[in-house]
């Protein structure tokens, strides 16, 4: 993973649609777009297969403080 793509990931962008995926492993390209999930780091990956360039994100509990 490279400290460009790291740069280009704003999670504001997505804080909405993250909230969907509470206690899940997100996969995020790099256009800041969530293109895979699961409950697993595993299971995540497998779900954007063929995908270059994401980041991989575990969404903490919605009652959790998360500072950035």
């Amino acid at each position: 993973m490279s400290a460009e793509l790291l740069e280009k990931i704003k999670l504001e962008k997505i804080a909405q649609e993250m909230e969907q995926y509470e206690n899940q492993w997100i996969v995020i390209s790099s256009e800041n777009r969530i293109v895979g999930n699961g409950t697993t780091y595993e299971e995540a990956l497998r779900s954007a297969a063929g995908r270059k360039e994401v980041v991989l994100f575990k969404v903490p509990p919605l009652d959790a403080s998360l500072a950035l």
